[in-house]
Formats: C-alpha cells, sequence, structure tokens
C-alpha cells in the first residue's frame, strides 16, 4: 500500500472515521463480487465512470471509496449497498450470479460488438427461446 494512502487511512481512524479493516472489506466484497460476475476491473471502472486505476485502489483499501461510488459499484455488481458496506443480506434482493465461463464472456464480447439494431434483435432472439423454455417446461409438468 502506497505510504500517503495508508497515512491518510489511518488519519480518518483517527478521526473517527472508518478503520482500515471496514475498508479493507469493503474492497474484498467488490472484489468477489466482480469477479462471481466475470468482469475486469477494467469493465467495472467503465460502468461506474472511473479509472481502472481506481477501482484497483478500491479493492486494494488503498482509497476510501465515496457514498456516491459506493452506489454506483452496488448497481454495477447488481447488488446492494448495505452488502458492500456490511457484508449482510448475501448479495441483497438481486440474483445472484455464477462466475461466467470463458465462452461466455467471449459472447458477450461479440455481442457488444454488434450494433444496437443487432442487438435488439439478439435480445428477442433470447427472450423468445426463454419464453418458449418456460412454456415447454410449464406444459411437461
Amino acid at each position: 500500500m502506497a505510504a500517503n494512502a495508508h497515512m491518510k487511512l489511518i488519519d480518518q481512524e483517527e478521526a473517527g472515521g472508518e478503520s482500515k479493516a471496514h475498508h479493507e472489506a469493503v474492497g474484498m466484497r467488490i472484489a468477489e463480487r466482480r469477479k462471481q460476475l466475470g468482469m475486469t476491473q477494467a469493465d467495472l471502472a467503465r460502468k461506474i465512470g472511473r479509472s481502472q486505476q481506481a477501482v484497483l485502489a478500491y479493492e486494494k483499501a488503498e482509497r476510501r471509496v465515496a457514498t456516491d461510488t459506493q452506489m454506483k459499484i452496488a448497481k454495477a455488481l447488481r447488488t446492494t449497498l448495505e452488502y458492500l458496506i456490511t457484508g449482510k443480506g448475501g448479495t441483497g434482493k438481486v440474483p445472484k450470479f455464477k462466475a461466467l465461463t470463458p465462452r461466455t464472456v467471449q459472447l458477450a464480447e461479440k455481442v457488444q460488438e454488434l450494433g444496437a439494431n443487432d442487438q435488439r434483435a439478439l435480445r428477442r432472439i433470447v427472450e423468445a427461446f426463454s419464453t418458449y423454455k418456460q412454456m415447454r417446461e410449464s406444459l411437461a409438468q
């Protein structure tokens, strides 16, 4: 940890702010949830409007995460602010996703390269298939 960042956290503790351990726990939960979703630090940085270096600093507790940034991170990671801050409630009411396989990540990257109209068409195809599958399963019961 950089000496200045370390001193900043110590100063916050002495001033009655959150402890270094709290920041480390928040950073650990950010990294863990990001990895569960198959996201890179750069992916998360883009979603929250920060640099990859800032995300790295948050995860390593080298930089305090401002409340507005915590809210953006929670939304980007499909979890709750409560979970990021306290670790309670699992990931909240938002469904917890399994880590994406490398093949799924590749497919998602290919989808991102498509134009908006093609992405919309693909989304409709996937939604239609999902509806078809649900109906088929419902009839089988």
